[in-house]
């Protein structure tokens, strides 16, 4: 099943010439890798970050507190959120 990390910042994009298209790089691309990386098949997680940029409500979405959660290749720990649209807001991750 599908996981997604989502984070907000600014990143890094840049042209390749072997593949011929364009790819992203930084801080803000690594850490949405990181954040994917501990979800669970099914789950969507975001970090506080991007809940704050998005305005954080949404009539449609469920979203839990997880805390801070260390992350690897980052020294500090990031606060994440999981979200989930209401209809199946029961469902539990381990």
């Amino acid at each position: 099943r599908v996981r997604i990390g989502l984070h907000y910042g600014n990143g890094q994009v840049e042209y390749d010439p072997v593949q011929k298209g364009y790819d992203y790089y930084g801080t803000t691309v690594n850490t949405a890798s990181r954040i994917e990386s501990v979800c669970h098949g099914g789950q969507v997680a975001i970090s506080k970050a991007f809940w704050c940029a998005v305005g954080g409500q949404f009539p449609f979405v469920n979203a839990v507190d997880l805390g801070k959660q260390e992350l690897r290749g980052l020294t500090d720990g990031i606060e994440l959120m999981q979200v989930l649209p209401v209809e199946v807001q029961g469902r539990r991750f381990p």
